[in-house]
């Protein structure tokens, strides 16, 4: 099912370098049509419907990111706990993990996530 609404958590612009990469993501959805909204820890969402959302945060601005079964996740550098019971994908620099011989996205990991297409 195609996510309704594309959800950017976290670093609003110049607030931190990963605010460019959330500007990115912002620009990307919103030139491919999707409805999309740029929200951090700071927002009153309380009136907002995030339900059916692919969500894309960072691990430092992720706290009071809603959680919801009907909604996705694109992680980066998340503590991925907080997510275990949801579906997300976590991005990360995984060199040391791969040494070690660890993944955390695929099937055959050490440690599994639900596997899902983003949109």
């Amino acid at each position: 099912m195609r996510k309704n609404k594309i959800i950017i958590w976290g670093h609003k612009m110049h607030s931190n370098t990963y605010s460019y990469i959330h500007s990115s993501y912002f620009n990307a959805f919103k030139k491919l049509g999707y409805p999309v909204y740029w929200f951090d820890n700071n927002d009153d969402v309380s009136n907002f419907d995030f339900k059916n959302c692919l969500f894309l945060t960072e691990g430092q601005v992720d706290q009071k990111i809603p959680l919801n079964s009907t909604s996705k996740y694109v992680l980066h550098h998340c503590n991925i706990d907080k997510y275990k019971d949801y579906c997300y994908l976590n991005l990360c620099n995984y060199v040391n993990d791969c040494t070690l011989g660890k993944s955390y996205n695929y099937e055959n990991s050490t440690r599994k996530n639900k596997l899902f297409y983003l949109l």
